[in-house]
């Protein structure tokens, strides 16, 4: 753009340049012609005044006459003695006017004098041998003076547009010596280019420097294309990691929005990434751990590492977990703050896993002291009891009347003691396939036996699982009949309705036991695990401490969840073989 407005600037001077002198040429021509125009005018004017003044009288008056005739500003006669003889003028200078009085001395034929033209005349007669006209040439002068004027500026402006001209061409052609050199500097590394003049050696040159400029042009796109697979590669392997990694692993830049939010983390969380992902911390994790929010904003304030072996979080199900998290500040490559992340574990099964070590353990503990106490009562009331057979043979029909009451409670007091026994006896399940539908269905008809006025429904997935089916059918048994005793007393219709599903993870079967009964207590929630607790008239309380104690045996779960008008037993069985503890 810059060079071809140097070159319509030089192009312009260039015709500035032409125009002037051209311009000068036609002034010239033009004041010679008015100049030769003038001239001959004046002789004209001097040979018809000449041949009047022969045949005229030399007084004032006719020289007046002819004055005013031929516009003469002046006219002065001469003898032989080339004295002035007569002479006529109106307005000359007195430097003129000294010179018209004293001796003819201009020359012949003509003579200019600012702003007058001198012509002089031989006359040849007797009387007068010269005349000298004075010719008013002001106008003409003018035109010389305005001609010499114009000139010398054409001249200047020529100079001045030549300079210019030179300045434009020269910073024309200096990129084009710059590019010369440079192509010199260039041309060893490049094919030969022969001898040839500056322009086809340019030429050359820049073809080959194209060439190689082509060639890293390729060699930089391969190098880009390696490059942004290394970078897709290593992209690749960063999500890969992120997938991969059991840990949840939420990332927040210092502007306080959720970078990463990795699969294990909307696991653990049971939320999709989508909803989170660039959102501000401060309204995502309030709804998952208020303590979680604290360590970060505490990290974000403190940059201080943070760690906790233990933390409650809420999932969006809003079902509860237990997690293990870690809180640290991330730096970038200067070593500046960028943001915190949080890497935290589901340890949800772990700390079921050690609370049902606990409770096996609190079982074994007291199956342990226990035995040994219900194997000396039982022996008691063995002794009791045939010291009252003995006894009752001696008795009147009076007395006898008290030994059945007696022996009743002895029986109630033997049964208490078997079941103790069998609460504290360590079990061994002795596992095989067994058919959980069937099973159930089997335990659903035995207790509907006694429970004409309540309904049961089974629906659902059962599989296959390793058990030990008598245990299973005494775990499911006694869940049902307490469903059916939770019914009774109740003025609406009993219904039990058992449901059946395979866990997320498909490690587990979870079966459900739902009764529409009077539901249970808070109060009695919480220990209706506990031996000898119970809420029955009658009840000894260690048939739901002895279904906790099998299930737990077959490392299982179970949990109750009770409300005004039902009461929910859920009970998860692995559905794959796994080391039973005693």
């Amino acid at each position: 753009m810059h060079n071809s407005l140097r070159l319509l600037v030089v192009l312009f001077l260039t015709v500035l340049v032409l125009h002037n002198y051209n311009s000068n040429k036609v002034l010239n021509l033009a004041l010679d012609a008015l100049s030769r125009d003038f001239e001959e005018r004046t002789r004209m004017a001097g040979n018809e005044i000449a041949e009047k003044l022969k045949g005229m009288p030399l007084d004032a008056k006719t020289l007046a006459e002819i004055s005013d005739t031929y516009k003469l500003e002046a006219i002065a006669l001469y003898g032989k003695d080339q004295k002035v003889q007569n002479k006529f003028w109106n307005h000359l200078s007195p430097a003129l006017k000294d010179e018209l009085g004293t001796a003819l001395n201009f020359p012949e034929p003509s003579t200019h004098r600012e702003p007058y033209l001198v012509r002089r005349l031989t006359l040849g007669n007797v009387s007068s041998t010269a005349a000298i006209l004075i010719f008013d040439a002001e106008e003409l002068f003018r035109i010389e003076r305005s001609t010499k004027i114009v000139r010398l500026l054409n001249l200047v402006i020529i100079g001045f547009a030549a300079i210019l001209g030179f300045y434009f061409i020269e910073s024309t052609l200096r990129p084009l010596r710059v590019l010369m050199q440079t192509a010199r500097t260039a041309s060893p590394g490049l094919p030969e280019t022969g001898n040839r003049n500056d322009s086809d050696f340019l030429i050359g040159t820049f073809k080959g420097v194209i060439g190689k400029l082509k060639e890293k042009e390729q060699e930089l796109g391969r190098l880009h294309q390696a490059e942004k697979a290394r970078a897709d590669d290593v992209e690749q392997l960063n999500q890969d990691l992120l997938r991969s990694i059991s840990s949840g692993l939420i990332l927040i830049d210092k502007e306080g929005k959720i970078r990463v939010f990795n699969q294990a983390a909307a696991s653990i969380l049971q939320v999709s990434r989508l909803v989170v992902l660039h959102q501000s911390y401060q309204n995502v994790l309030p709804r998952y751990s208020s303590l979680l929010l604290t360590d970060v904003e505490r990290c974000f304030t403190g940059k201080d590492n943070i760690q906790r072996a233990e933390m409650e979080v809420a999932t969006e199900r809003g079902i509860p977990k237990t997690v293990t998290a870690s809180v640290m500040p991330l730096q970038d490559r200067q070593q500046q703050f960028a943001g915190v992340f949080c890497i935290f574990s589901d340890i949800t099964d772990f700390k079921l896993l050690q609370q049902h070590m606990a409770q096996k353990e609190k079982f074994a503990s007291l199956g342990e002291m226990a035995a040994g106490v219900a194997h000396e009562f039982r022996n008691s009331v063995a002794t009791i009891t045939g010291y009252l057979q003995m006894a009752e043979n001696r008795m009147t029909a009076e007395q006898q009347s008290y030994i059945f009451p007696i022996q009743k409670e002895l029986s109630s007091l033997q049964k208490v003691v078997n079941d103790f026994l069998s609460f504290a006896r360590p079990v061994h399940p002795q596992l095989e396939s067994v058919n959980l539908g069937d099973m159930i269905r089997d335990c659903i008809e035995e207790t509907g036996v006694s429970s004409k006025n309540v309904s049961f429904s089974v629906d659902g997935e059962f599989p296959q699982i390793p058990g030990d089916e008598s245990m299973l059918r005494q775990i499911f048994t006694n869940v049902l009949k307490n469903a059916v005793e939770a019914i009774n007393g109740i003025n609406r219709a009993g219904k039990v309705d058992v449901n059946g599903a395979i866990s997320n993870d498909a490690k587990m079967a979870q079966i459900e036991i739902r009764d529409n009964g009077a539901g249970i207590r808070a109060v009695d929630l919480e220990r209706i695990f506990t031996p000898f607790y119970s809420t029955k008239e009658n009840g000894v309380g260690l048939g739901l401490s002895i279904v906790q104690k099998l299930v737990l045996s077959h490392n299982g779960t179970i949990d109750v969840n009770s409300g005004p008008e039902s009461t929910v037993f859920k009970i998860q069985l692995p559905l794959a073989a796994e080391h039973t503890a005693s």
